[in-house]
């Protein structure tokens, strides 16, 4: 049984496991809102779930087709063994990676990059208990979950790392007469790993330390003091592998993989500034309407990670358009 990825081609294994009887679901459930008696709670639930936890684990995957992916065996034991002695915290090693799951927030936080995923445990009747919603703000308050930049400048997690300044846009005024929008470019910083949802290899167990990287030629290496990473848009007939540091480097010129040219969703360079957007009765040259007046401005400034001269200084400029108050220029 294998899921494939339409647009890259990638496989992977998946396998239908059963799920926990509902008394011992609930009693899990209990046990993470706190409403249960601890590990007696923990105990009772994960003797009845037959070692699983009262349930089946499972972490988010937004960037495999918005779907949760259940842990492995030795994963699922793990937060058995913990829920039985009435831990909230697990830690964890997988793929190269070192993860804290706490299950009562249920979150799974890369140890190394800070980058958080959902939790959740299924199975049996009862619903388990939502997860606070991550932090997100409207395209009006300056974040986007949803808005002009999606997940891309999200509060919650994203491509850009925690303890950065991430872009955001805050939009002020009325849509229908005088708006101005705002856009902060933020410190340029980009979480790559995050952007790529690559993963560490081990050497001589994913690759072999003496192949030759395909962009720099030299030998990939053990992975000691520089990270040997698979992208995700590895597929069995091409696989994308590369050290750390030559990938970044690549993607800070290009956004395609230079292996299987698949395109990574990158920031544009636009800098900080502002525009505005203005509704007048003044008629409109060449028209029989009144004008909508459209200013940018972008102020001098400092050149950030995502543009080709770091550090350096830039000229600002500013802009005015017109475009007629009728169906065609709305």
């Amino acid at each position: 049984m294998t899921q494939q990825n339409n647009r890259t081609h990638r496989l992977r294994n998946i396998r239908r496991v059963a799920t926990a009887a509902p008394p011992a679901y609930a009693a899990t459930a209990a046990w993470l809102t706190g409403s249960g008696s601890g590990a007696a709670s923990a105990s009772a639930s994960s003797a009845g779930a037959g070692g699983g936890g009262g349930g089946m684990w499972e972490v988010e995957l937004e960037h495999y087709q918005g779907g949760w992916t259940a842990y492995d065996a030795m994963v699922q034991q793990q937060i058995s063994s913990a829920i039985t002695t009435g831990q909230t915290k697990v830690t964890t090693s997988m793929r190269g990676q070192t993860y804290e799951l706490n299950l009562r927030k249920q979150t799974q936080t890369n140890k190394h990059t800070g980058f958080k995923r959902k939790l959740r445990c299924t199975g049996g009747a009862a619903a388990a208990p939502p997860p606070a919603p991550a932090a997100s703000a409207s395209f009006a308050s300056g974040g986007g979950g949803g808005g002009l930049f999606g997940g891309l400048f999200g509060t919650g997690g994203g491509i850009f790392p925690a303890g950065t300044r991430s872009p955001s846009c805050v939009r002020s005024g009325s849509q229908t007469g005088d708006e101005v929008l705002t856009f902060d470019a933020g410190d340029g910083v980009i979480d790559y790993a995050t952007v790529t949802e690559w993963t560490v290899l081990q050497p001589n167990v994913d690759y072999d330390p003496k192949q030759t990287c395909d962009i720099s030629a030299d030998e990939l290496g053990d992975g000691t003091m520089i990270p040997v990473v698979r992208l995700s848009c590895a597929t069995p007939s091409i696989d994308c592998v590369f050290r750390q540091d030559v990938i970044e480097s690549s993607l800070k010129s290009n956004p395609q993989c230079p292996k299987c040219s698949y395109r990574h969703t990158m920031p544009g360079s636009q800098p900080s500034g502002t525009m505005r957007v203005k509704r007048t009765r003044t008629r409109c040259e060449g028209y029989t309407c009144g004008t909508w007046n459209v200013d940018y401005h972008f102020p001098d400034g400092t050149q950030t990670a995502l543009h080709p001269n770091s550090g350096t200084h830039f000229s600002g400029t500013s802009r005015h358009c017109h475009y007629p108050d009728d169906a065609e220029g709305r």
